[in-house]
């Protein structure tokens, strides 16, 4: 019974040096394709999200900021205005 709890004891030293031996030669190549897997999977995104078309909002196709007609978004001038504004507080 002892030789055979010798043998155990001895396979578990030997399983335990070898995972060691293992993780301490292998774990820097295991660890630097996990993270060049990582940043492939960023980059390819990104170049996904650079391809798509463009739309000035995230929702929908919203104001193309290329086409705004700055000038009929001035304000009024202000004789326009105060005649307005006059209109409204009689009101």
């Amino acid at each position: 019974m002892k030789d055979l709890l010798d043998k155990k004891l001895v396979w578990v030293i030997l399983i335990l040096s070898f995972l060691i031996f293992f993780t301490l030669m292998f774990s820097n190549k295991i660890i630097n394709l996990a993270i060049q897997n990582h940043y492939d999977n960023i980059a390819d995104a990104m170049i996904k999200k650079l391809q798509k078309e463009y739309s000035p909002s995230p929702y929908g196709p919203g104001i193309d900021p290329d086409k705004v007609d700055i000038d009929a978004m001035l304000m009024p001038k202000t004789d326009e205005w105060e005649a307005v504004w006059g209109e409204y507080r009689a009101k």
